[in-house]
């Protein structure tokens, strides 16, 4: 039998090109091997590391042109901003760039390079530039939640989101204006976002962020997700965690208590509720809103919500329609 070939210490840590494992001493049958993953064309990773949004842009930078900036959501990533799923590779490339498409990855191409900062040793679109991106190829709802994220990673803030959206001539800028008006300071989570967009598309005035409440006596009580202070109504989301992280649970649990027994109503919405019961997560605010008088409280809610809130029920039914056409 044939001792497998040793593989050098500097194929080990990141993605490389055949010309690399060549200097190196490694054929390309090695390559082909079970130890070694091909990730495009002529650039391959050792199996024992991850395949990260990091290493993947690595990988794709190796085949691009130095003047290749990560962009969309590889680049939201990046920026550890949350996503709404991890995608291939994409980039903005110059419009005078004449190398044929990759298999794999997604490029784009720019008239003027949009501004750019360095992370993990890759050239990634800024925070605003990123969020414009995004912004113009997804719904409302999916831009605002990464463009919290991104306010929250420190990548930028809801003025300079604002401030791009300004920009005239690209296509659905529109849209990008609307979901850059609804990014906020303090967002801690995606469900988070997701829940304020639910209610503000529902016709539900906007509740503050994560602002901190206090007793009648001065003191601290909590700090809601969301919340209508000057009503005493919070809207607490409860994820998976919160069940599987006991000494979290208790702790959020006698939060509640608190909040109660100081005359607030405490709306808690779990992540079954916002993805398969919107509706009835919108009643349920409403009606406090209701219950406590507010003059600007629609009878009804609107229904703008609806295209961005599908829940499993609709997405089966939408189904079974395709197949029937």
């Amino acid at each position: 039998m044939i001792a497998p070939v040793d593989v050098p210490t500097e194929l080990l840590k990141a993605p490389f090109t055949t010309a690399t494992a060549r200097e190196h001493g490694l054929s390309l049958t090695v390559l082909l091997g079970a130890r070694f993953t091909r990730l495009w064309r002529d650039v391959y990773l050792h199996r024992a590391l991850p395949l990260t949004p990091t290493v993947l842009a690595a990988g794709a930078a190796l085949v691009l042109p130095t003047t290749a900036v990560a962009s969309h959501l590889t680049a939201a990533e990046l920026l550890g901003a949350q996503v709404p799923w991890s995608p291939p590779p994409h980039f903005w490339l110059p419009q005078t760039f004449t190398g044929r498409d990759i298999t794999g990855i997604h490029l784009h191409r720019y008239d003027i390079e949009p501004a750019s900062v360095e992370v993990d040793g890759l050239r990634v679109t800024n925070g605003a530039n990123t969020f414009i991106d995004l912004a113009t190829v997804l719904d409302l709802v999916q831009p605002v939640a990464v463009g919290d994220s991104l306010v929250r990673a420190g990548r930028t803030d809801p003025e300079q989101l604002m401030h791009a959206a300004r920009e005239k001539g690209r296509r659905n800028i529109r849209k990008a204006r609307g979901a850059a008006s609804y990014v906020r300071l303090r967002v801690d989570s995606t469900p988070e976002s997701r829940t304020r967009m639910l209610l503000c598309l529902a016709g539900l005035p906007e509740p503050c962020v994560n602002l901190d409440i206090v007793s009648d006596r001065g003191l601290w009580l909590a700090r809601p997700d969301l919340s209508y202070p000057s009503l005493r109504i919070a809207i607490e989301y409860d994820g998976r965690h919160h069940v599987e992280d006991h000494d979290r649970w208790d702790r959020d649990i006698r939060r509640v208590e608190r909040m109660v027994r100081e005359g607030w109503i405490v709306i808690v919405v779990t992540h079954r509720q916002l993805t398969d019961h919107p509706y009835e997560t919108i009643v349920r605010v409403l009606d406090a809103l209701h219950r406590r008088g507010h003059d600007r409280a629609p009878r009804l809610p609107a229904p703008n919500w609806r295209p961005y809130f599908r829940t499993r029920a609709d997405i089966r039914v939408a189904g079974r329609a395709r197949r029937r056409t």
